[in-house]
């Protein structure tokens, strides 16, 4: 089985979504007869910006971060895809890096 299946699906779901209430908002507009110009700037503008905020909501949803515990350290690691071996590996070295020594 493609692992890559799901990832599609979702991508397509995002993308189905904010078209659609892009289009909703082209509908809404046009009862305040818009020129179609500003109407398809404002829809397009409406799927970008719903477009941009899935996708990184989706992004970060499945993102691990680990930080260096001192208060004044901005060392961080931020993980994607990876299993609790590597996870765990990687959250040590960000309490053990080399300014904390």
């Amino acid at each position: 089985m493609n692992s890559s299946k799901p990832g599609l699906l979702a991508q397509a779901a995002m993308v189905t979504g904010c078209g659609a209430m892009a289009a909703l908002t082209g509908v809404d507009l046009d009862s305040y007869h818009l020129p179609l110009a500003w109407n398809l700037s404002c829809s397009t503008a409406v799927f970008s910006a719903l477009l941009h905020l899935t996708t990184t909501a989706a992004a970060a949803w499945g993102t691990r971060t680990h930080r260096c515990p001192l208060p004044d350290c901005d060392f961080t690691v931020r993980l994607q895809h990876v299993d609790a071996g590597e996870n765990r590996r990687w959250q040590e070295i960000a309490a053990h890096h080399p300014h904390t020594l």
